[in-house]
């Protein structure tokens, strides 16, 4: 906007000196000499092309996605890092970089006009100054630096960038800080909201069949993968707890005898809970690989075996709560625990494999919670059948050791 100004200023200046000379002091070319002539077409070409960078650089340094810039610097080439740290160190700065670089334009694109009028005559400088302005100093440079080389181009005139800051401080410096004061510019990291998160990971879906899979974008069945790992934090563990009805726990005291071994083999966890005086009260979990070693000996019971402290969840804790409390514990079973009347009691088990299930599954929450009833209900209608035999269960006794 202050380019624009001064810009329409000395437009304004030369369009009244147009019509405020004679015609008989208007030439085409002013009677310098060929030094002068040359001197001066240089100049004015640097100013044109130095008034152009600053423009270019203005848009493609202030225009650079900082998030762009920390993704690269997090898991960029050592190149690209190298390259983002560099355009970071000026960018933070970002009223110092933004008042040096429209004073160093606007000291280029100011004088342009005063060696020309030492060239040509008023009609001649002033259609030189506004053609090559416009496409020299305004359309070219920013075209360049704000396309796909755009942070190539920053980092490798950052040096310039850091000289002119030197150059121009005495002025900018204190147009930078109030403008700091006044509107307080901060730099913060960009966090995307889980919503934004996930439609910014649903923009990079691979449209490009057949092509080099390192320059793709993602599958959807990985989009979907991701989407499922940010809404854990957002799904309940009540939502895709397993019925504590359903489990086969230990009585402390109880001998592990071959018919609880069976038992308990039919089912499909790697850690069973132990409980004392009720099944609701438990003390420990035990792991399957431990009840394994005593099946020769039918006098143990499990208080005799190494016995690990229950992880219980609250039924309102988050999915990602509970896999971060099982990955700590370094466990693959949680209680979900309820109240009733005042008191706790276990309504439900989570474990690592149902969450990370959900995970790699290809249904949705409501559709999971469809086969869930579905499978509770064939559990609850085989309750009754005869159990495999007892070969099998040797078998599958012998897989596990």
């Amino acid at each position: 906007m202050a380019f624009g100004n001064c810009k329409f200023f000395v437009l304004v200046l030369l369009v009244q000196k147009l019509y405020a000379g004679t015609t008989d002091d208007r030439s085409w070319i002013h009677d310098n000499n060929m030094t002068e002539f040359v001197i001066f077409g240089v100049i004015s070409l640097c100013c044109v092309l130095f008034g152009g960078l600053m423009s270019g650089l203005t848009v493609g340094l202030l225009g650079i996605d900082e998030l762009e810039l920390e993704i690269k610097l997090t898991s960029g080439t050592p190149q690209e890092k190298a390259t983002a740290r560099k355009i970071l160190s000026v960018i933070n700065n970002h009223h110092l970089l933004l008042v040096t670089l429209l004073l160093a334009n606007s000291i280029a694109m100011e004088a342009l006009p005063l060696f020309l009028d030492e060239m040509f005559n008023t009609e001649i400088s002033l259609a030189i100054s506004v053609t090559f302005v416009l496409a020299f100093g305004e359309v070219i440079p920013q075209s360049i630096c704000t396309g796909r080389d755009q942070i190539k181009i920053a980092g490798r005139m950052v040096p310039v960038v850091k000289v002119l800051m030197i150059l121009l401080f005495p002025i900018s410096y204190p147009i930078a800080k109030f403008l700091d004061y006044l509107l307080k510019h901060e730099h913060t990291s960009v966090h995307l909201k889980p919503d934004d998160l996930k439609t910014f990971i649903s923009l990079h879906e691979s449209f490009n069949k057949g092509q080099d899979v390192e320059n793709i974008g993602l599958e959807k069945f990985q989009i979907s993968m991701i989407h499922k790992v940010i809404d854990l934090n957002r799904i309940k563990v009540k939502s895709f707890m397993q019925p504590y009805k359903n489990f086969t726990p230990i009585k402390l005291n109880a001998p592990l005898d071959q018919k609880t071994l069976d038992k308990i083999l039919l089912g499909k966890y790697h850690s069973i809970p132990v409980y004392e005086d009720y099944k609701s009260n438990i003390i420990g979990v035990i792991k399957i690989h431990e009840l394994l070693k005593t099946i020769k000996n039918n006098s143990i019971v499990a208080s005799d075996l190494v016995m690990k402290e229950p992880e219980i969840f609250d039924h309102k804790m988050t999915l990602l709560m509970a896999l971060k409390r099982l990955e700590a514990a370094q466990d693959t079973i949680g209680f979900v625990c309820d109240n009733f009347d005042g008191k706790k009691k276990i309504v439900g088990v989570v474990t690592k494999e149902i969450i990370m299930d959900h995970c790699l599954s290809s249904t949705n929450l409501s559709e999971r919670s469809e086969i869930t009833e579905i499978s509770r209900a064939l559990a609850d209608s085989l309750e009754n059948t005869k159990p495999p035999k007892k070969k099998n269960l040797s078998a599958m006794r012998e897989n596990l050791l």
